[in-house]
């Protein structure tokens, strides 16, 4: 089994990113383009809008984490997040890894991301806090 670098998984989540910015565009254009006919209503459309950015932006990684192993970044990366037992990813800890692992590797410096350059087994906070191993496929 060969873990996945810094430099490789950052490339996936850059790529990620890209995608869910075009999405997320997407949405604004469309719900904010209604919102500004009133300047009350732009205000809450803005709020919609920013509550559905952050669910389809929760959604797209943790369907296709639990779904395939892979977010469309890591596929083209060729890189997959595995759980240390070798069992399938379930919600529970892709919701662990993408919600709570992230918060606590960003929260000092983001050094729970740094960390995985140094790592024997490439595992950033986030992956340790929820048993998985990023792997090249």
């Amino acid at each position: 089994m060969k873990f996945a670098g810094f430099w490789i998984r950052l490339g996936a989540l850059l790529i990620d990113l890209i995608i869910l910015v075009i999405i997320d565009v997407i949405v604004e254009f469309f719900l904010l383009g209604i919102g500004t006919m009133y300047v009350r209503a732009f205000y809450w459309m803005y709020v919609l809008t920013i509550i559905m950015e952050i669910g389809i932006n929760f959604l797209y990684l943790t369907w296709f984490l639990v779904t395939y192993g892979q977010t469309p970044g890591k596929m083209i990366c060729r890189i997959r997040v595995i759980q240390v037992d070798g069992y399938p990813n379930g919600w529970k800890t892709v919701i662990l890894r993408e919600v709570f692992g992230r918060i606590i590797s960003a929260l000092v410096l983001c050094l729970g991301y740094i960390w995985v350059a140094f790592d024997f087994r490439k595992q950033g906070w986030h992956d340790k806090i929820a048993e998985t191993y990023v792997i090249k496929v």
